[in-house]
């Protein structure tokens, strides 16, 4: 197998499960099983494999950004940070849509402010009508109205 089908066959597995996660999000087979423990542990097996195979072989480690570069030079490097990056979205997405579900939120709202969760760093998202998005108290998806409008 060549990194480069590796890597492919890594998305697809994210992407199906990902789709799962949108698709039936109220499911907990889905949030708890399928894309919550059963894909992140593969994720974390392959990642676990690449590294231990290929740490040795490969030059670079993470003392510095050119470290960091030497070692993405080794394409199964490479698909091991990849790799891991899926595993985490995935678990960050597994959480705040669990987490979603305990809030009074419509599915549409769930999946808007679970991909901006994870896409930005910050605790507030600005979000239409002047809602925001507060990372507070027990569900991090809880609504305040700063304004007129929403």
């Amino acid at each position: 197998m060549t990194p480069e089908l590796a890597f492919s066959a890594a998305n697809l597995v994210a992407v199906l499960s990902w789709g799962l996660l949108v698709a039936l999000p109220r499911r907990r087979w889905v949030s708890d099983t399928v894309a919550g423990i059963g894909v992140p542990a593969l994720l974390a097996a392959i990642y676990v494999m690449l590294i231990a195979t290929n740490w040795s072989s490969s030059s670079g480690g993470f003392s510095t950004l050119a470290n960091v570069a030497l070692l993405f030079a080794n394409p199964w490097m490479l698909l091991a940070g990849w790799v891991h990056y899926l595993c985490f979205d995935l678990l960050v997405g597994c959480w705040a849509v669990r987490d979603a579900a305990r809030c009074p939120l419509s599915h549409p709202h769930v999946h808007a402010r679970t991909r901006r969760l994870v896409a930005v760093s910050g605790d507030q998202v600005r979000t239409p009508a002047t809602r925001r998005l507060h990372v507070s108290g027990p569900c991090i998806f809880s609504i305040r109205n700063t304004g007129s409008g929403g």
